[in-house]
């Protein structure tokens, strides 16, 4: 499942997803990475100005619904709420990327951490869901992809420095002064 741009399914395609309201339930399970969402929670972010009269029954509807498209046990209940049992996800891949990254670059292994944290950029096919850019339920989400996004440029500009690139690593670092002109 890819987040990171426009919401991709690998063999699944996006008009099989059904309904705006199932794909964004699909984007909120993923954007929690494997995490149960509570029932309320869901149906505050599917119907942000007025629930509807039976909102967990709705959110069941649209879960059956799901469920056709993705499998039965692709989608989870339990008494947490709802959860993406998915064989990958990839927000979930950028954040072990980045740990990766800066525990190799911690341990002097600048290639492996240049090279762990360049795989954890190139999954960013875009912001993360870029197809529902006013998903309000979706902004701390998004700030913390930024964060780690940067997190990523700095480890490989650090790492590049180690490896004696420094033309390189002053790419990278225009990336992170570009995103945020503060950055020391």
């Amino acid at each position: 499942v890819r987040v990171l741009g426009p919401l991709q399914v690998e063999g699944v395609p996006t008009a099989a997803l059904g309904s705006r309201k199932q794909r964004t339930l699909l984007r909120l399970l993923a954007v929690n990475g494997g995490a149960a969402v509570a029932v309320d929670r869901i149906a505050d972010c599917l119907w942000p100005d007025q629930l509807p009269s039976r909102p967990a029954e709705q959110v069941g509807v649209l879960v059956s619904r799901l469920r056709a498209a993705l499998g039965s046990d692709r989608l989870q209940r339990d008494d947490a709420g709802y959860r993406l049992a998915a064989d990958w996800i990839d927000i979930v891949e950028l954040t072990e990327l980045m740990t990766e990254a800066e525990r190799r670059l911690a341990d002097g292994q600048p290639t492996a951490a240049a090279t762990a944290a360049t795989a954890g950029l190139a999954l960013a096919a875009g912001p993360l869901l870029a197809d529902e850019p006013d998903a309000g339920w979706a902004d701390d989400a998004r700030r913390q992809t930024e964060r780690t996004l940067t997190r990523l440029r700095l480890v490989v500009t650090e790492a590049l420095l180690a490896m004696d690139e420094p033309f390189a690593a002053a790419d990278y670092a225009q990336d992170v002064l570009t995103t945020d002109p503060y950055d020391e």
